[in-house]
């Protein structure tokens, strides 16, 4: 199994402890921060809530205070006479919490920070950045370890949702942080695109071996597996709110026959991908099988090999292990789980393979395949590709032929069935009700209940690692063309930007100026917090739900 290149060298054990209890006291000083009035997103029984969390990152005052006392002991060797400040400022944040001045906790932590920053500015941002990441995997553990739990029906639900809200509360100032920046960096590469700043690709030919991108793809599949299994799904009811519209569609083949129910469905516009479900269903038969686990599953580990090929080629083998992991395990794999969206899980897979194709003639038949799957997946990743061509300086002509020849095919058939061509809904009426970039800001943290908010595969993607790639150009492309979108359209464009793979990129650049951070600890974190937002994740029932259980035969 191939995560990515590390160059994290081995320490002795006093020194590692000491980092790790670093680490941790840094995230427990950035928990502090929600104190302030930073909300706190929490997915719980498949609704979402923003708290305002003016408490401890354990829940309890007192145990908080012999973790942190615990924390600042053990990496005294490195804070040095720092190491009182800190404790006095743990006395102050109890002191408030006690008085009912829960804002002096806040402020505690962000003087904190102020102190260790100021302390340890000689190591470095990577070696900061590492020394916090540790910490965090100290939080991460545990709630990603009873979040299974739970979800295999072995811990009661009030425990999981402690240890989950522990772990969002430590992320809560970075979950929010990091969607500005995102923005912020797409607008820094657009800037670099303007310039001319893209770089010839620096990938590999071929296709990356089965061991970089077949373990995450399997574990992608455990993943939707694990919300089906009879402790925590005993009826098999759907997850995924998109297998009630496919399958209701289903139903209709099986009444007026395809061609009729496609008429009748204009909205979906994808006709090669819905002749594909009709197959499908025929073999599987019920239809919740077929769309919130089979589907799925075959989905994951065509996303784990296209994002893992995608990286080979445009990057090298470095980042190909680490992206198929970000994409099966990070904001793609919550907001399709959660959410659905069966036509863009398959066609960002096809798309990516797309813009990474070795020759013209897989190009041309790769932009087919997901112009048919999902028209604006393909057009969101051809404008893309013709945007770093002419940025690069060349290939930007016959890159525009082809996806004009595969755009107009596809377009052809879409018409012949009936279908509308325009299923991103229209801009926002009033742009000033939701004005840039706060619907994205919404966007991600609200709509598919909060399923694109992933804080570390966020904060990664927005580092403009150079060189430039096709990657930064549809990232550029997509970001910028929200403006004047509401926040549930926003969401649902975003939701094609490459962000894993840029992940992936930036992990290895960051590596090499000083992040010394083992690959699988990246992992770790980026699984930990979607496994504690799937726990949230209770399967669909009641209307219109149980339609779909009516089709089947299992209602009424």
């Amino acid at each position: 199994m191939y995560v990515g290149r590390s160059t994290h060298q081995g320490a002795s054990l006093e020194t590692r402890v000491r980092r790790y209890a670093l680490g941790l006291l840094l995230a427990i000083l950035v928990s502090y921060l929600s104190a302030l009035g930073i909300p706190v997103p929490l997915t719980w029984d498949r609704r979402i809530k923003f708290i305002v969390y003016r408490g401890f990152v354990t829940g309890s005052p007192l145990l908080d205070f012999a973790v942190y006392t615990a924390a600042v002991i053990l990496s005294a060797g490195i804070l040095r006479d720092a190491a009182p400040l800190l404790l006095l400022l743990e006395a102050v944040g109890l002191a408030g919490y006690y008085t009912g001045a829960g804002w002096l906790l806040g402020v505690a932590g962000l003087l904190g920070l102020v102190i260790c920053t100021w302390t340890l500015r000689r190591r470095g941002a990577g070696w900061l950045a590492s020394t916090m990441l540790r910490g965090y995997l100290l939080l991460t553990v545990p709630a990603m370890t009873v979040s299974l739990i739970y979800i295999l029906g072995l811990a009661p639900a009030w425990l999981c949702r402690r240890v989950i809200l522990s772990l969002h509360v430590a992320w809560s100032t970075a979950a929010w942080a990091s969607i500005g920046l995102l923005v912020a960096a797409a607008g820094y590469r657009a800037w670099l695109l303007i310039r001319r700043r893209a770089a010839t690709s620096g990938g590999l030919e071929g296709s990356p071996p089965p061991s970089y991108w077949l373990p995450a793809g399997l574990t992608g599949v455990g993943l939707v597996l694990l919300l089906h299994n009879p402790s925590f799904n005993p009826g098999l009811l759907p997850v995924s709110v998109d297998t009630f519209y496919y399958a209701r569609f289903l139903e209709t083949v099986r009444v007026y026959g395809f061609v009729e129910a496609v008429r009748l469905y204009p909205g979906f516009a994808r006709p090669l991908f819905l002749y594909m479900l009709h197959v499908l269903s025929r073999v599987v038969g019920d239809y919740v099988v077929l769309l919130d686990v089979v589907y799925p599953a075959a989905c994951m580990l065509l996303l784990a090999y296209a994002s893992s090929t995608a990286a080979w080629r445009l990057y090298g083998a470095c980042e190909a292990g680490l992206a198929a992991w970000l994409a099966v395990l990070g904001p793609w794999a919550m907001s399709f789980i959660a959410a659905g969206f069966h036509a863009n899980w398959l066609a960002i897979s096809l798309a990516l393979l797309m813009v990474a194709a070795s020759t013209p003639i897989r190009r041309i038949l790769l932009a087919l395949l997901t112009a048919l799957v999902h028209p604006w997946t393909f057009l969101l990743y051809a404008v893309g590709d013709v945007i770093y061509s002419a940025a690069r300086g060349s290939g930007a002509w016959e890159r525009l032929a082809a996806y004009s020849a595969a755009g107009l095919a596809a377009l052809s058939a879409i018409l012949y069935f009936g279908g509308g061509v325009s299923q991103v809904a229209a801009p926002a009426e009033a742009v000033g009700a939701v004005p840039f970039p706060l619907n994205v800001l919404r966007g991600v943290m609200l709509w598919s209940w909060g399923g694109l908010c992933n804080p570390p595969t966020l904060l990664l993607a927005a580092l403009p690692a150079p060189p430039l790639s096709v990657m930064d150009a549809v990232y550029a492309f997509i970001l910028l063309l929200l403006a004047p979108y509401t926040p549930v359209v926003a969401e649902r464009i975003i939701l094609d930007a490459p962000i894993p793979i840029l992940a992936a990129h930036a992990y290895t650049w960051a590596e090499g100026r000083g992040l010394d951070t083992p690959a699988w600890l990246i992992v770790v974190l980026v699984a930990g917090y979607t496994l504690t937002f799937l726990a949230g994740l209770t399967p669909l029932h009641g209307q219109p739900w149980c339609s779909i259980a009516f089709i089947r035969g299992a209602c009424g």
